[in-house]
């Protein structure tokens, strides 16, 4: 069919000539001009007109709408967005469920090979050993332990071992994989009571009698725990473990493969190189031993990052602030209470991180370590932080895989400004709260409590976003060392992007490479992405803030399908599907938009969408009633972005059509096909085409509430993109397809219709095809005419026995009139010729038509010979307009037409009685 020529994904593209515009949603920009195209203005002098009441009327573009520029086809782009990487992650289902904690301490023992300082660190897990009898201050760390990695993810499994001899060691182990399955394992190992690790990486434990240090090696461990795991160790040479940990995973991976050489056979492998590695320090480094900080000070950082980032702003500034550590311990409020002191101060580090790990690392690994797991991600923001204090002390932690060094990154000082603006207030804090405390006690009328200032970081950081934005950010600028990779905007032997430029297929330069093409150097890319992007993330959780930050976050991904890339590579997408469930009224505008554009970029978004019923949020928006209820500016504009978005969830998606077929869409589309708004009236066509595209129920559902005649009414649109609109949904009923895959093909016409006799649906589907093809094929606009040819191919792949009979009758047509012609007696041109003229153009054609048209009536009551004639005529008008376009002006919709009436030809060449005619 014919509609696999026509590329139905304009409606998803934004123009990248125009990196700034809001077009995304339509085949045209929203307000793209006027209804109708913009003309010469009138002679000024006219009507007694004089230059001196002479007003010079706005330089109005003509025929600029893009319409005019590519009719309806993808516009050639600078950034094709096909080589992105995908911005969901490979293996996010793999999660961390189960942990071992592993504490080798034997308080009182020191090491032999550790000298410790006097005055030395001391506390583990906060909790002073010396302070305890030896067991009893052992299982308080080990409670203390757990406590802090609950902190982490309280939904995973945790088990503390304190001092485990080998056997338990080998033990828990087997019993940790055997737990997990195929998920992550957590493997956690303290080593502060026993000697160092190796130079070939075995780590220390104790025998049955705590007499001896037993070491462990690496490869048990690796036998022991298998893969995926994610290891945490805490103890002085750290970097020996990793080192080794690294070459035998190598050579297990490499003998895996050589036995399973088949990809087949090892889909399900996950190679020990993917195991996650966090080391408190190098191999020739030893742990700190300030007293003022914990002997744990890794495990303090990863686990209680807060506490530990306290302690150490007091150490650093100890002669400026006079705040002791006791004190600092006792800033009220919770974790989990973004409104307090301390929750605030819990919010802050977590943007600032996650914004220091977005703006350093490589986006797979920032995805992978940052976006999959919640344990994992946790752990890692605190590393930056282990990394910033313990390089302070001359210990560097090690990772696996390797990370570059983020503690000299700029974002630290806004940390420090958040925490010191913090501590300002805190001796008034605890003096008010003493007082009150003091009250209370002696049963007096307690002062109020000190009234908080809540920290300007998140308001002066989006401020930052928003100047980035007003100052070009939407702006292409020369490649620097910052930018995107060009390679990420073209595929793998891919140097050329098709596109349509004025109805004639181009190709547009992509590879930087090559002739024609710009070089690698002086390409223009976008601009470097604003490093406040994840703090964004961050305030979309404070209500005081969302709007704002749901407002640049709009303006953002308007900068066209890179920025939505960022947007959903950073993880806001989960945010923006929780909102669809907030009653706000003043954030319908922003959600609306900003889906619109995720939806453009990613239509696999649809079965997000359909969770939860988040779909309903934009048809509760759609469905007919008062607007001024809605609350919403330029009402009409996001209501057709509903539609485009209720388009897309149906677009190739059973479950998407059934699901606005249940929310009664076809009602609310008809509302808003009545719509003054010319792009209302497009989006609900094109809503319309989706939900009934391949499903027969949906057709017959629309064809009852008698959609095809409300449509039948807009073909004469003032709107050249609402006719396109409405012959393409019309299209889709009569058969073609409206599926995103070029190979899906269309047919089957309207579907099975059981209410209707198989002559009134072919009387039907004719009359629909009739009007559209009449109608459209004098349109001004080719977008029109091409979506009727569209239609016209359907009709021929339909119904392709009468079309031969009609297109044999157009033969014969032109071989008489091309015999009149010749003697001279021609009065009428091919295609012109009425029923009495072509039957008696000649004894063949009148005994054929007869015949036919009496055989198909013959034992049938509802129908005469007449209306089978009737028919006919009607097949042949459709067919002779078809021939008619195949001569259009435009080349692209002539070239259509073409293949169309070829196809029809092909059908002739196979029916024996045209052989016969030729014969004769």
């Amino acid at each position: 069919m014919m509609s696999e020529g026509y590329d139905r994904e304009d409606s998803h593209h934004w123009d990248s000539s125009s990196p700034g515009s809001s077009s995304s949603h339509s085949t045209s920009s929203p307000r793209s001009g006027s209804e109708t195209d913009s003309t010469i203005p009138a002679d000024p002098f006219e009507n007694g007109g004089s230059a001196d009441s002479f007003e010079i009327a706005p330089n109005l573009a003509c025929w600029s709408s893009k319409r005019h520029l590519t009719t309806g086809n993808p516009s050639p782009s600078q950034f094709p967005t096909h080589n992105l990487p995908p911005w969901r992650g490979k293996d996010s289902k793999l999660k961390t469920a189960h942990a071992a904690l592993i504490l080798c301490l034997n308080i009182g023992v020191d090491p032999p090979d550790t000298v410790k300082t006097n005055p030395c660190a001391v506390l583990e897990c906060w909790v002073d050993p010396f302070s305890l009898p030896p067991s009893k201050a052992l299982d308080a760390i080990g409670k203390n332990l757990q406590h802090q990695f609950e902190s982490l993810n309280p939904r995973m499994r945790y088990k503390t071992y304190l001092d485990p001899s080998v056997e338990d060691t080998r033990k828990f182990c087997v019993g940790l994989r055997k737990t997990a399955k195929d998920e992550r394992a957590l493997f956690y190992y303290n080593g502060h009571g026993v000697p160092r690790p190796t130079p070939s990486g075995e780590i220390w434990v104790f025998n049955k009698g705590y007499t001896q240090y037993i070491p462990v090696s690496i490869l048990d461990l690796q036998s022991w725990l298998g893969s995926p795991c994610i290891y945490v160790w805490d103890c002085s040479g750290a970097g020996h473990i990793i080192e080794n940990f690294n070459k035998y995973a190598v050579k297990r991976d490499q003998e895996f493969k050589n036995l399973h050489p088949d990809p087949q056979s090892a889909s399900n492998y996950v190679p020990f190189m993917d195991c996650i590695q966090l080391a408190a320090c190098a191999a020739d480094e030893t742990l700190p031993m300030t007293p003022e900080l914990p002997a744990d000070l890794f495990t303090s950082c990863l686990t209680s990052p807060i506490e530990i980032a306290l302690r150490y702003f007091v150490l650093q500034n100890r002669p400026r602030i006079s705040v002791t550590i006791d004190e600092v311990m006792q800033i009220p409020g919770d974790l989990k209470d973004r409104r307090t002191p301390l929750g605030e101060l819990n919010w802050i580090f977590t943007a600032v991180t996650d914004t220091i790990a977005w703006t350093t690392f490589p986006r797979d690994i920032f995805k992978r370590l940052f976006r999959q797991d919640w344990t994992v991600a946790a752990l890692f923001r605190n590393f930056l932080l282990a990394e910033r204090i313990m390089r302070n002390y001359h210990c560097t932690p090690r990772t696996h895989p390797p990370l570059p060094p983020t503690h000299t990154h700029s974002l630290w000082a806004s940390w420090d400004l958040a925490v010191d603006t913090c501590l300002s207030q805190l001796r008034d804090l605890l003096d008010t709260q003493k007082r009150r405390h003091q009250a209370e006690a002696e049963g007096k009328q307690p002062e109020p409590p000190h009234q908080y200032i809540p920290s300007t970081f998140f308001a002066e950081h989006l401020t930052a976003f928003e100047v980035w934005l007003s100052r070009g950010g939407s702006a292409l600028t020369k490649r620097g060392p910052l930018a995107p990779d060009p390679a990420l905007f073209v595929s793998e032997g891919d140097s050329t992007s098709e596109g349509y430029l004025n109805g004639e297929q181009v190709e547009s330069p992509t590879s930087l490479e090559g002739p024609g093409a710009r070089s690698s150097a002086g390409a223009l890319v976008p601009r470097k992405p604003p490093d406040q992007l994840p703090i964004l993330l961050q305030v979309l959780l404070s209500q005081a803030h969302r709007l704002r930050a749901l407002i640049l976050l709009s303006s953002f991904v308007d900068l066209g399908p890179w920025a939505v890339h960022l947007a959903l590579t950073i993880g806001i997408f989960p945010y923006v599907q929780k909102l669809l469930q907030s009653p706000a009224t003043d954030l319908r505008p922003v959600l609306i938009f900003i889906w619109a554009r995720i939806l453009a970029f990613d239509p696999s978004c649809q079965v997000d969408l359909l969770k939860d019923n988040g779909y309903l949020y934009f048809t509760n928006l759609l469905a007919p009633g008062d607007l001024s209820r809605l609350n919403i500016p330029n009402v009409m504009e996001h209501l057709a972005m509903c539609a485009f978005i209720l388009s897309a969830l149906a677009r190739d998606y059973r479950s998407g059509q059934v699901a606005c077929i249940q929310a009664d869409m076809f009602k609310s589309c008809i509302f808003g096909l009545e719509s003054d708004d010319f792009l209302m009236r497009q989006w609900s066509a094109l809503c319309i085409a989706q939900m009934w595209d391949g499903y027969d129920e949906a057709k017959r559902i629309g064809v009852e509430l008698k959609l095809h005649d409300k449509l039948n009414s807009l073909l004469l649109d003032v709107s050249a993109e609402v006719r396109a609109a409405v012959v393409y949904a019309m299209g889709v009923l009569l058969g073609t397809s409206g599926s995103a895959d070029r190979k899906q093909r269309g047919g089957g016409g309207m579907g099975s219709l059981l209410s209707k006799t198989e002559w009134k649906h072919m009387k039907l589907e004719l009359s629909l095809g009739m009007g559209i093809v009449l109608t459209g094929k004098e349109d001004g606009s080719p977008m029109v005419r091409k979506e009727v040819v569209i239609v016209a191919s359907a009709l021929v792949h339909e119904w392709r026995g009468i079309f031969v009979i009609a297109a044999w009758i157009y033969w014969e047509q032109n071989r008489k009139w091309r015999t009149k012609v010749a003697s001279g007696n021609a009065s009428l041109g091919i295609g012109e010729m009425d029923e009495d003229d072509y039957l008696d153009s000649g004894e063949s054609i009148a005994q054929i038509v007869s015949a036919w048209a009496s055989k198909a009536a013959e034992g049938k009551t509802d129908r005469k010979k007449s209306d089978y004639r009737a028919i006919l005529s009607s097949f042949f008008t459709i067919l002779t307009a078809l021939f008619e376009l195949t001569v259009d002006p435009y080349p692209e919709v002539a070239a259509h037409a073409r293949t169309a009436a070829q196809l029809n030809a092909t059908h002739v060449a196979h029916i024996n009685f045209v052989k016969l005619g030729t014969a004769a």
